[in-house]
């Protein structure tokens, strides 16, 4: 396995923990077409920055911009939009567990429509990472509509993968990741042109989530995905949720012992999977 492309996904899966704190602000005072206009907006210019400076700004045939574009509206505009409505109806608890029940999709999928081998260790890694994730975030009582919302997302969020793949062949990861980030500002800047966009603060924040988790985050996931496929980086993205409960831990939410049972088995997931 290729060390730093793992480390990417990694790393990726670090910035998807830490940016729902970023876009729940805006997604709360403004919705979701709202908050993701300006997530969006971060994202181009990140992705656009950071492809320039590093000389990999490059131009796709068509047909490695069609399954870009392909790519931007499944993942992360029917997607992301998807999660961010069952973010505001069922809370961020929820609806993140539910959504990352892609890790198990995009995993089997890879394997249907690519043809990749999927080891033993990679498929119990997967159900591992999601069981884990079940463990730290179920409490509570479930809104049915937000889990439909989640699952929408988690259902998108797995087939995009493929279809960048495919671009992936023909393109470098960080220019995809550009000329992506152009189809989504494109897009939900149409959808969110008669939004609100006063009280600006969560809406900043919710661009500097864009910038971090897609212009950079995204741009990292690309690249692992091209040198090791679909189903690793996937699952190294399980590490999101358990980012996501550090950051509580350390603003002073105590541990217990589900969730710390559930934050040793997402790492034993992730290891299974990586070795």
């Amino acid at each position: 396995m290729e060390t730093l492309a793992f480390l990417s996904a990694i790393t990726t899966g670090v910035l998807w923990g830490i940016t729902p704190t970023l876009y729940s602000e805006a997604v709360r005072s403004k919705g979701p077409v709202c908050a993701n206009a300006w997530k969006s907006w971060g994202a181009l210019a990140v992705s656009w920055v950071v492809t320039t400076f590093l000389g990999l700004f490059e131009v796709p045939s068509l047909r490695a911009f069609s399954y870009i574009t392909l790519n931007a509206f499944l993942g992360a505009v029917i997607g992301d939009y998807a999660f961010f409505r069952g973010i505001k109806i069922a809370g961020a608890g929820k609806a993140t567990p539910v959504g990352f029940t892609y890790i198990l999709w995009a995993t089997l999928l890879s394997n249907l429509s690519l043809g990749e081998p999927i080891s033993l260790g990679v498929i119990s890694g997967a159900f591992l990472s999601v069981f884990g994730i079940w463990l730290l975030y179920e409490d509570g009582k479930w809104d049915l509509s937000g889990i439909v919302w989640s699952l929408i997302a988690s259902l998108f969020w797995a087939i995009s993968p493929m279809i960048m793949k495919l671009a992936l062949e023909e393109v470098n990861p960080f220019a995809a990741s550009a000329w992506g980030s152009v189809v989504m500002a494109v897009v939900f800047s149409f959808m969110a042109s008669r939004a609100d966009f006063s009280g600006g603060y969560g809406l900043r924040k919710a661009a500097l989530g864009g910038g971090l988790g897609i212009g950079i985050g995204l741009t990292l996931f690309y690249y692992s995905v091209s040198r090791l496929g679909v189903s690793i980086p996937v699952l190294a993205t399980a590490v999101s949720p358990l980012v996501t409960q550090l950051t509580s831990w350390i603003g002073g939410e105590a541990p217990t012992p589900r969730t710390l049972l559930g934050s040793g088995i997402i790492a034993l997931g992730i290891a299974l999977g990586a070795s």
